[in-house]
């Protein structure tokens, strides 16, 4: 999706085309807003949102008018990761007849205050598409050459190169690029600052770290990996081959809502990285943070905790 804006309501431009989001489960999403909350009348209708295994590593961008002019500024870039446990979530949340993660609102302030940036909102693998491993998913892959595990943080990787290479085009600043994530996709940013080659500057990290959604070892793996054999490949002789054939969404319904992880797979995520280490030169900045309910709501269950 591409959407151009404006510093006046009345003229600008928006190319919109829905593109498929990683397969997932049904995930029910808070009630943001009640059934008595009226819906304008000119809320548009949004059509279903496909979803494909192959079709899913897609991004949108907002840009400032102004930002597409000949020798124009550069302007500085932010790129929101989603959230979802690993395991649902797209670029194109939809709450209430409401597109919550649409980068429109705050270009549009960005504009209005004087400080233009872009907003570019990426899709990555989720569930066992994004994060399967094994010790037979290792022997498939290395047979490859093919990295094992992580790879929805890979896509991710591959997005924030994708933006370094071409975003001057659209008029951003590709030396002045800040990730943003909330929950997964807050922790998604920390393990993106531990990686190396990063290719962004600072990181704003909201609601969870690598800490609240640690990295697990292969053994950890293995047990998901057995419960995926079992269900759909018991007695087969080639497990890999079997689950392929698998209808993709049987394959993530089996998924449940703490069943994904990242691995420790000794290259990109090292047992270093699991106190938070960031090596290499020049590291990125890091804001992180959490919202008042979510204080509200820890001091709540601990207070539970103790009564119980």
């Amino acid at each position: 999706m591409f959407t151009v804006l404006s510093s006046t309501k009345s003229s600008w431009l928006r190319v919109k085309k829905i593109r498929p989001i990683c397969p997932q489960p049904h995930l029910p999403f808070p009630q943001y807003w009640d059934d008595t909350t009226p819906v304008p009348f000119d809320t548009p209708i949004f059509p279903r949102v496909k979803q494909s295994e192959f079709s899913c590593l897609n991004l949108s961008i907002t840009v400032p008018r102004t930002s597409l002019v000949h020798d124009a500024p550069k302007v500085p870039v932010l790129v929101f990761i989603h959230g979802g446990a690993f395991v649902g979530g797209s670029l194109t949340v939809r709450v209430g007849a409401r597109e919550i993660t649409d980068g429109y609102g705050l270009v549009h302030s960005s504009i209005s205050s004087g400080l233009n940036i872009i907003t570019v909102t990426i899709n990555y693998r989720l569930g066992p598409l994004g994060f399967l491993a094994s010790k037979e998913v290792a022997a498939f892959n290395t047979s490859h050459n093919e990295p094992v595990g992580n790879y929805g943080l890979h896509d991710q990787r591959q997005a924030l190169l994708w933006i370094k290479d071409f975003i001057g085009g659209f008029g951003g600043d590709a030396n002045n690029v800040t990730i943003y994530g909330t929950s997964a996709g807050g922790a998604s940013c920390h393990y993106l600052s531990i990686f190396p080659e990063r290719n962004f500057k600072r990181a704003i990290i909201s609601s969870a770290t690598l800490f609240g959604i640690g990295a697990l070892p292969v053994e950890h793996h293995q047990s998901a990996f057995d419960d995926f054999k079992t269900k759909f490949a018991a007695g087969s002789e080639n497990v890999i081959q079997t689950l392929q054939a698998v209808p993709v969404q049987e394959f993530v319904n089996l998924v449940k809502m703490s069943g994904c992880a990242p691995l420790v797979d000794g290259e990109w995520i090292v047992e270093a990285a699991l106190h938070g280490r960031i090596d290499g030169e020049d590291p990125p900045d890091l804001m992180i943070g959490s919202c008042n309910y979510e204080v509200r709501w820890s001091l709540l269950s601990n207070l539970k905790s103790t009564v119980i």
